[in-house]
């Protein structure tokens, strides 16, 4: 009976300890903390809080207090997620295990959401509802397409889960019985200075629109130079900037290339057809009144040609497959054929106005690019029959451009960016502790920023940049390195 009591005392001790919510396996480690608001610092509730690791997934969830605690994780890096409904995701915190009354900040969701109805006060549904918000593309501020979403059967549309920021809400509606609504813009046209919806964290804001139909008018005419056969299909894009942008207008040809677009809102496009080894674009202008004899004519697609130069103090040799060229404007690109290493081609191109791009290999930089002579790193090309070879210049002399960053007193991660003569040569990150290292970096003279969020930064702004940018001004010799003792900027909202 001894024996039987004490193995029972024994199994009874195993058992509290593996039911004790505080306790850990041998070799792993706890993380517990607070889910806070980060406006009011109050707590929240029922926040989840997920650490995913190869073989599983250990969830938990705050209490009243906004108290939580996990257990049975292993010791060093893991990331933490933790959400709630009505607030900003934190998809990733980093930390070390085991860790103690961590505090993790969530902000306040901004929601936008209202109604679509017709001049008659009817739902629309399917109306398309863009979210347009201020943003920075290459350099330049402007108003990018953030997200889009299309209103249910009672005309109703709801963005949640937006950050704070600048916002602009257009509507619009092309529906499946043909119908076409005019696009109309809260609280008023995107433009980069404004008006916008100034939405700063937890902001909630209804915006209802009221859509007119829109007059439509017939878009016809023909294509010539297909072969006997051949499908055409013909897309008339709207060039100004608006939600119809995304939704472009098609239609087939007839066996005798003549097409017909019945149903087209005034204003201007562009007009396209591809074969697959052809194709044509045009303008158009439809007014106030039907357009017709609209003429498309298709040309062969070209190969444009190049011939790589190489300037190589020791005497190196490129191969094929250690470089990379392409063209693109907008969303088209066409991508390069390595013929060797002192020639390539792009097939299939369609004539067009191009960006030109360059990946050299790795201890090269890109010297020049010319085309008949003209620089088209800056400026791009035009794609067109006839044209001569391009002329592409690489040297391995290049130096290398290393640097630390401080912010009071103490190093700091920052975004690089690296210009010469006004144009963006490179840009990248610092380490955790504020140092960086650009190699093959073209002999010049050159200008350097440190900021600490490069999404913010107007580069190709020179009136901007003069107004906040503290450079400073540093020289790189051909095969030498300089360095470069950086003070971290802060971007302006």
């Amino acid at each position: 009976m001894r024996m039987l009591a004490a193995l029972l005392l024994i199994a009874g001790t195993i058992f509290a300890q593996s039911t004790d919510p505080q306790s850990t396996a041998p070799g792993t480690c706890s993380v517990d903390g607070t889910v806070i608001n980060s406006l009011t610092r109050a707590p929240i509730v029922r926040a989840r809080i997920e650490i995913s690791l190869p073989d599983r997934l250990h969830s938990a969830q705050s209490d009243a207090t906004g108290k939580w605690h996990v257990d049975d994780l292993p010791c060093g890096s893991v990331a933490l997620g933790v959400s709630r409904i009505g607030y900003i995701e934190k998809a990733s915190v980093a930390l070390q295990a085991p860790a103690t009354d961590v505090k993790v900040e969530l902000t306040p969701q901004v929601v936008l959401a209202g109604r679509v109805t017709d001049d008659q006060g009817d739902p629309i549904q399917s109306a398309h509802v863009s979210l347009l918000t201020s943003g920075i593309l290459n350099g330049v501020r402007t108003m990018l397409s953030s997200t889009s979403a299309s209103t249910n059967d009672l005309g109703e549309y709801r963005f949640a889960n937006l950050p704070a920021g600048r916002y602009v809400l257009c509507a619009t509606a092309r529906t499946d019985t043909g119908h076409l609504y005019s696009e109309q813009c809260s609280p008023g046209p995107p433009e980069n200075d404004g008006p916008f919806i100034q939405a700063s964290a937890g902001y909630e804001g209804r915006f209802d629109f009221t859509l007119t139909p829109l007059p439509v008018y017939r878009l016809s005419g023909s294509v010539a130079g297909a072969p006997q056969g051949t499908e055409l299909t013909i897309r008339a894009m709207r060039a100004a900037g608006s939600a119809w942008n995304d939704n472009a207008f098609v239609t087939r040809a007839r066996r005798d290339g003549t097409f017909v677009l019945p149903d087209v809102p005034a204003g201007n496009y562009t007009l396209t057809v591809e074969t697959g080894q052809s194709s044509a674009e045009t303008s158009a202008i439809v007014t106030n009144t039907d357009l017709e004899d609209v003429h498309l004519r298709l040309e062969p697609l070209i190969n444009v040609s190049g011939v790589l130069h190489v300037l190589s103090a020791t005497g190196r040799t490129i191969g094929p497959q250690d470089y990379k060229v392409f063209m693109w404007a907008g969303p088209q690109a066409a991508l390069g054929h390595n013929d060797s290493g002192e020639s390539f081609t792009i097939p299939n191109v369609i004539p067009h106005l191009y960006h030109f791009s360059f990946a050299p290999p790795k201890g090269f930089y890109l010297k020049s690019a010319t085309l008949a002579g003209r620089d088209i790193i800056s400026t791009g090309l035009t794609a067109a029959a006839g044209m001569p070879p391009l002329e592409v210049t690489i040297s391995d002399d290049g130096g290398a451009l290393e640097g630390d960053v401080t912010a009071d007193d103490a190093p700091t991660s920052a975004w690089i960016y690296l210009e010469r003569d006004g144009q963006p040569v490179r840009n990248g990150e610092t380490d955790a502790k504020g140092h960086f290292l650009f190699d093959s970096v073209p002999p010049g003279d050159y200008q350097v920023y440190a900021w600490d969020d490069n999404a913010r930064v107007e580069y190709s702004n020179p009136t901007w940049m003069e107004r906040y940018g503290k450079a400073a001004a540093v020289s790189v010799a051909p095969n030498q390195s300089a360095h470069v003792q950086l003070t971290r900027q802060i971007a302006p909202e």
